[in-house]
């Protein structure tokens, strides 16, 4: 090794330096005393001082990135430059070294006293991404591709049994024998697909690829505002959908209708692109004479999804007061305040055969005050003109109409109640 100062100078100065570079094929970055180029699809240009390391790394989209750690020794006679523990030969300008296997190969191109400049060459499989969840890619009899999709990396090799047959191996586990469009899904979902077979050259491609569930609430169904009243049961049904392309295996489905309240059920899977309907019944009780807006929230759960930000879906529904309350033993009647305007009632067994007139005297209800349907709606409001009487008014509530939701409009009344007990109203 060098015994003059100038190289014991130089070799502190790289100690003190810590002498580290890096060099990224992805983003083409190097830090540190040592320098490297990109001088090819698959070449480092690499320069190193004496007594030198540095940390290179190859990458090509989705195979699996090379990490190279080199390190240079100089004296009078020539390089000693260290790969990933291999020591070279002593090597003089214009030297190669190529490593078991093939590749890489080390050639140095310059060497002086202090630098030895040397080019890096190695190769990667015949690789193209499809997308974040696949590659397509070519291999030949007993070559070892590696692979990397979504940060998960494969080693792949083919054997050719028969002239239109192959048996992939994938991270040591092999498929059956495959003929051309034929595919084979492992354990951990990955699936490997034959998109060609040249027995001639003993080649294969082929496409692999991450499957996975992805569950997705799809929709939510809540009853409309006439049939949403405090006391009433209400259906809230829903659709899950997988639009991932793997089974989903056992799931879960949980509905919370906020109010504290809230239910799930259990379901076996669900195949790509299935759907599976479900339905559950819930009653709302709060404050018979408060409108309530609450949001229902359906959520699957599996194991097995990829996917989690498509898990939940949110409806709202508005809970209309009852402005005659559920009759109980204990609650005999019920005199519910109303205001002048637009007040919301809802028609219970007690009211059959019975009229407003007949459950209140001094409530003033614009004449004639008949209910009719109008958009859906039952509302209490004077006869519309272009409405035929014998279709939309009615005079007296009848057991259809039980459980619906009904607009009462009073006008200058200055407030007044409305009643209606377990076997009358007064």
């Amino acid at each position: 090794m060098k015994s003059n100062d100038q190289a014991k100078a130089i070799l502190v100065l790289v100690l003190l330096l810590g002498a580290l570079a890096v060099f990224d094929f992805a983003d083409g970055k190097i830090t540190g005393a040592a320098t490297a180029e990109q001088i090819g699809e698959n070449v480092l240009s690499i320069t190193l001082n004496d007594d030198e390391e540095g940390n290179f790394i190859m990458r090509k989209a989705g195979a699996k990135e090379k990490d190279y750690k080199i390190s240079a020794s100089i004296d009078e006679t020539g390089a000693l430059i260290n790969v990933n523990g291999e020591q070279m030969r002593l090597l003089r300008a214009f030297n190669t070294y190529v490593f078991l296997g093939g590749y890489p190969v080390l050639a140095v191109t310059r060497l002086t006293q202090t630098e030895v400049e040397f080019t890096l060459t190695d190769v990667f499989p015949d690789v193209t991404v499809v997308d974040v969840t696949a590659i397509k890619a070519t291999l030949s009899k007993n070559e070892l591709g590696e692979f990397k999709i979504k940060q998960e990396y494969y080693e792949v090799s083919a054997q050719f049994p028969s002239v239109n047959k192959v048996v992939f191996s994938v991270n040591g586990v092999s498929t059956d024998e495959l003929l051309l469009g034929g595919a084979h899904t492992f354990d951990d979902g990955i699936m490997i697909t034959v998109t060609g077979i040249n027995s001639m050259l003993g080649s294969v491609d082929f496409v692999l690829k991450s499957t996975a569930a992805d569950l997705t609430v799809d929709s939510i169904t809540v009853p409309s505002p006439q049939e949403s009243v405090v006391g009433k049961p209400i259906t809230v049904s829903y659709v899950v959908k997988n639009i991932g392309d793997r089974d989903s295996g056992p799931y879960s489905v949980r509905i919370d209708y906020g109010d504290g309240g809230n239910v799930s059920k259990d379901y076996l899977g669900l195949r790509p692109g299935e759907t599976q309907q479900g339905e559950q019944i819930h009653t709302y009780n709060h404050a018979y004479d408060q409108a309530n807006l609450y949001w229902i929230e359906v959520k699957t759960d599996s194991a097995k999804d990829s996917n989690e930000t498509n898990n939940i879906k949110r409806k709202g529904i508005r809970i209309s007061p009852a402005i005659v309350r559920i009759p109980t033993q204990e609650f005999y009647e019920a005199q519910i305040a109303l205001v002048d305007g637009d007040n919301l009632i809802s028609v219970r067994e007690s009211m059959v055969g019975k009229s407003i007139k007949k459950m209140s005297n001094d409530c003033i209800i614009k004449t004639p005050g008949w209910v009719f349907i109008t958009r859906g709606w039952l509302t209490v409001k004077p006869s519309h003109p272009e409405l035929p009487d014998e279709v939309y008014n009615i005079k007296e509530f009848s057991q259809e109409h039980v459980g619906l939701g009904l607009w009462l409009k009073v006008e200058n009344a200055g407030g007044c109640t409305l009643g209606c007990g377990l076997n009358s109203c007064s």
